[in-house]
């Protein structure tokens, strides 16, 4: 279930359930503890069954740090920064019930690329090797384990078995990693004696659905994010690097290989950005962040694995406390609690429409739009986030494009405040302002920039 209909469902739960109970029972009486990927999980009938998406009383900072506080604090996001946090306990079950209900057996992973980040630990490698899982790459940053892990995987290769195993870290494969790259580390996405490129399109709409070869052969990453710094970087170099291979500037990204998917855990803060522009109740959220949620949801699928998040404490060693969020009663009542932390799985969506016509995808109509267009409508909406919500569209479009803002008056409510406007309508302005847009210096400058940032 995508998320637009995931925080729809909340609403009108919460909205039936708050006219009989008190909002602190909401969470629990709403949803249940128990998801379908747990259930496809071999591990679910062992896992712990007492809750674990109650945050523990002191799980957030406070707004006034002690000297020893920020020591301790401090400490824990050098730790996370070094060497990562690894899911444990459910959020385990969780992951191992996702993969086999991605996989097209089921009871075996035999048709699955899986690369692991920080975990830590080769038990649950182990767990995926019984399963026969296709190929494995486990990856960690930091020195002992990176060399436990390999010591698991020259074993695993004994044995004729698809597993591999490296020090290395998630940015390097998103071209934001402090360490400089040669060529694309595709090692990184599968173990098997040679990486095959797969380019991941768009489609028409009769095709969208994915064959079911194709869509077996795509690699998925497993990583837990601890800092809200690093969630937010990679959810921005996904964003980048697809945007880049739509537009055919750089051919070297992780979709050169495919649908690749990123199974991750986001805190409060940084879920409650990406699902900005998913109801008009969360309106409340800022104008930058409900439109870069709008494109983020243009051109991705996210998945919320579980509606329940989980406590820090479900990852080894635990996730450093977050600090207090804005709109934090109000976000609760969407069941983002802060202190917890949303299993979500993200891929980049296979067909893409701008108010109603479709990108990349060729019609005897010929109203087809190139994807390279996709780069041009991030830097629309990028330009429309940072205008004051209460700005009038007209002013706004005057400044922004003024030899083509009055063709575009034609299409949209001129009057109406820019943070009011909705995203149809800024697709119906997009489609008549894109070629001024295009030869914009500062268009130049944005593709510049996000280029630069994918660079090795």
């Amino acid at each position: 279930m995508g998320i637009r209909c995931l925080v729809r469902s909340y609403c009108c739960r919460v909205d039936r359930t708050l006219q009989n109970k008190s909002l602190h029972s909401v969470s629990h009486d709403l949803f249940p503890s128990v998801t379908q990927y747990e259930l496809f999980s071999p591990d679910f009938e062992s896992s712990p069954q007492i809750e674990e998406s109650e945050p523990v009383s002191g799980d957030v900072l406070p707004k006034v740090l002690s000297k020893k506080e920020a020591y301790a604090h401090a400490d824990d996001v050098a730790t996370a920064k070094k060497s990562g946090c690894a899911p444990t306990k459910r959020a385990l079950t969780l992951i191992r019930g996702f993969l086999h209900g991605r996989s097209q057996l089921k009871t075996s992973l035999s048709d699955r690329s899986v690369t692991l980040f920080n975990f830590h630990s080769t038990d649950f490698a182990e767990k995926l090797v019984q399963s026969n899982i296709g190929s494995l790459v486990l990856v960690e940053s930091e020195h002992s384990y990176a060399r436990q892990a390999k010591s698991f995987a020259r074993v695993q290769r004994s044995h004729s078995r698809n597993v591999a195993a490296y020090r290395a870290e998630l940015p390097a494969l998103l071209g934001i990693s402090r360490k400089k790259v040669v060529t694309f580390p595709s090692h990184l996405l599968s173990a098997r004696p040679k990486v095959v490129l797969n380019p991941f399109t768009l489609t028409q709409k009769a095709n969208h659905e994915e064959p079911v070869g194709q869509y077996s052969a795509s690699p998925i990453l497993v990583s837990a994010l601890p800092l809200v710094s690093q969630q937010t970087n990679v959810l921005a170099a996904l964003m980048n690097n697809l945007l880049l291979h739509h537009a055919g500037i750089d051919l070297e990204t992780l979709y050169a290989y495919g649908e690749v998917e990123l199974v991750t855990f986001l805190s409060a803060v940084t879920l409650s950005h990406l699902l900005a522009s998913a109801d008009q109740r969360l309106s409340f959220m800022s104008h930058a962040h409900r439109r870069y949620s709008a494109l983020f949801f243009k051109l991705f699928n996210v998945e919320l694995l579980r509606v329940d998040g989980f406590s820090r404490h479900c990852f080894a060693p635990p996730i450093s406390m977050p600090k207090p969020m804005p709109h934090e009663k109000k976000l609760k009542e969407f069941n983002l609690i802060n202190g917890l932390f949303y299993a979500v799985g993200i891929r980049p969506k296979r067909y893409v429409t701008l108010d109603s016509v479709e990108v990349g995808a060729p019609n005897p109509e010929g109203t087809e739009l190139d994807s390279r267009c996709l780069l041009t409508y991030a830097y629309w909406m990028n330009l429309i986030g940072k205008q004051q919500a209460s700005k009038r569209t007209a002013k706004v479009l005057e400044e922004l494009c003024p030899e083509s803002c009055s063709s575009a008056f034609l299409v949209v409510d001129k009057d109406c405040r820019i943070g009011e406007l909705s995203t149809i309508a800024l697709e119906k302005a997009f489609l008549v302002v894109r070629e001024e847009l295009q030869h914009l210096k500062k268009f130049e400058n944005y593709k510049e920039n996000i280029t630069s940032k994918r660079s090795s």
